[in-house]
This record gives C-alpha cells, sequence and structure tokens, in this order.
C-alpha cells in the first residue's frame, strides 16, 4: 500500500506535465475558464505588405470577463513596450496594458486598445528634432475600415485610417474573427499619433495577432498594470479613435 502511495505520488505530476506539454504552443482555447499566462504575436508591419512576418512573442494574461462569453487577454504595458515596440524608442514606463475582449463563442474581437509614448524624429522644413508622440489605439474585428496610399507628415511616411472602405482612395481590410485552428485573428485597427498641434489617424496591422497557449511554471500572478483607459462597452460598435 506504501509502495502505491509513493508511486502515486511520482506520476501525478508527471502525468500533469504530460498535460501542460501536450497544451503548449496550441491555439488559445477560448472554451476554457481557467485564468492563465499565454502568448501573443502581433504583425507589425506596413498595410499591404506581402507575406508579413509576426513579431515575437508576449506574455499576456487570459481571464474570464466581467460580462457572460467574455474571454479578456492583457498584454501588460513593459511587454508592449519592450516587445511590440522595441524598433520604435518607446518612452519608458508610459505604455497601457493592451486589452483585448474576445467573444468565445464567435471569437470575435470586441474591442482592444492601449495607449503610450514613444521618441520619433520629426521634421519641420529644415529642422528636425526628436519629439515624444502619443498614441492611441483601438482595434476590433466588429470595427470596418482600411488604409491609404502612405503619405509624409513631418518627416514621416502615415498610412492613413480610413472608415469608410467605399472610398475610391481607401484599400479595405476584411476582418476576420478569431481562427481556433491556427490562433489567428485579423481585427482592424487605427491608431492616433499625436504631437503638440500635429494629429493623425493611421491604420495598424496590430490587429492581425496570434494567440497561443503557454507553458507556465508555479502560481501565475495578475499583472500589475491595467489600461489607462476603460474599453468601450463591448457589444457597442466600435469606432476609431478621436483624432
Amino acid at each position: 500500500m506504501k509502495a502505491l502511495s509513493i508511486l502515486i505520488t511520482i506520476l501525478i505530476p508527471l502525468v500533469a506535465a504530460a498535460r501542460a506539454n501536450a497544451n503548449a504552443n496550441d491555439p488559445m482555447d477560448l472554451a476554457r475558464t481557467e485564468a492563465r499566462w499565454i502568448s501573443v504575436q502581433v504583425i507589425n508591419a506596413l498595410p499591404g505588405e506581402r507575406h508579413p512576418r509576426p513579431g515575437p512573442p508576449a506574455r499576456a494574461w487570459y481571464a474570464v470577463g466581467d460580462r457572460p462569453g467574455e474571454r479578456v487577454v492583457t498584454v501588460p504595458g513593459p511587454e508592449v513596450e519592450r516587445i511590440f515596440f522595441a524598433n520604435r524608442s518607446p518612452v519608458d514606463r508610459s505604455f497601457s496594458d493592451f486589452v483585448w475582449v474576445f467573444d468565445a463563442e464567435t471569437g470575435h474581437v470586441l474591442s482592444a486598445s492601449f495607449t503610450g509614448m514613444v521618441s520619433e524624429p520629426v521634421w519641420i522644413g529644415p529642422l528636425q528634432a526628436t519629439a515624444r508622440v502619443a498614441i492611441a489605439a483601438r482595434l476590433s474585428t466588429r470595427m470596418p475600415g482600411g488604409y491609404r496610399r502612405p503619405r509624409r507628415i513631418a518627416g514621416r511616411t502615415v498610412t492613413g485610417y480610413c472608415a469608410d472602405s467605399d472610398l475610391p482612395e481607401c484599400t479595405a481590410v476584411e476582418p476576420a474573427a478569431y481562427d481556433p485552428e491556427t490562433g489567428w485573428v485579423r481585427a482592424n485597427g487605427a491608431v492616433c499619433a499625436s504631437w503638440r498641434s500635429l494629429r493623425t489617424l493611421a491604420y495598424t496591422t496590430m490587429g492581425q495577432a496570434r494567440f497561443l497557449e503557454l507553458n507556465a511554471y508555479g502560481a501565475p500572478e495578475r499583472p500589475v498594470r491595467m489600461p489607462a483607459d476603460a474599453p468601450p462597452h463591448p457589444r457597442a460598435q466600435i469606432h476609431a479613435p478621436s483624432c
């Protein structure tokens, strides 16, 4: 009997570890309700770029939302800065959490948003300066939209967001709900960038993202920081941020 107890004590952790390894790197399962860490990869490229590659994975906290059927995925602000904006000179500790709200049944991104600041060179005529540009992003698979041809603003190339995809200068982007077979989702996204009196509304490809299960050993912890702004009511029509 004692030998059996010892055997069970040894086997239980092994079975649990095997199950965790089997789930590692599987697409995020929206049917699961337990809180846990997962990974998120986003595409941060020019709209219309052929064969864009996802960036490195960031850790994100998966939990059941406040409303029935909601799943909330929170990428902590430090992860957003360190991974998603690694090549954009993010202002230290300026980013809110990147919060995604999913409908577990349909896979639609009901809302997603973050804010932050980046240091970027700007040109005003022949003069160049380094500016702290504030950005505010909003994304959803239920938000219509597309992108315009790139143009130069203060020496920067900006691909504008357009809400009316029927306009001749607007290239429409068809959103796609979360695919549980691949882990991919394609949400339309708009970013308001502002510096002094200059404001522009740009299209972002960060709504094209992949969500995967992640092995996490030890007791999970909730992210410390939460979003700076509460996301809009997820059942309402989502619009681009005011800019």
